[in-house]
């Protein structure tokens, strides 16, 4: 073999070594980046289940909470019906004292106190 073919070998050999040390840097710098995308991937599609989650908790409480809140809101209205006859039979009463409001209404406001507040 002659002298020149070896060294054309040689430099073919060290172009192809240093081509394929290239190539190889290049395919694990890609290889590492699609890890990196699927791990990110994977990281926001389990941050956003949670939030999902989150949400679908936050709003069965909110439902439980108008349920309840619901009710209250019948019974609270219950009580004003109530509260509103018995302001009713006040006000339609004939005066406890004949000719004298101010005592008749003492009066009446004992009955009041007394039926608002039984002992």
């Amino acid at each position: 073999m002659s002298k020149y073919l070896l060294i054309g070998l040689a430099i073919a050999l060290a172009l192809s070594m240093a081509g394929n040390a290239a190539l190889t840097h290049f395919y694990l710098e890609q290889r590492d980046a699609a890890t990196q995308a699927v791990s990110d991937r994977d990281s926001a599609r389990n941050a956003a289940q949670q939030c999902s989650d989150g949400v679908a908790s936050l709003q069965a409480a909110a439902e439980a909470r108008a349920a309840g809140a619901e009710q209250r809101r019948k019974d609270a209205e219950t009580q004003a019906l109530l509260a509103e006859g018995r302001a009713q039979v006040l006000l339609q009463k004939r005066p406890s004292v004949a000719g004298d409001d101010c005592r008749s209404a003492t009066l009446q406001m004992d009955d009041w106190l007394t039926m608002r507040n039984p002992k």
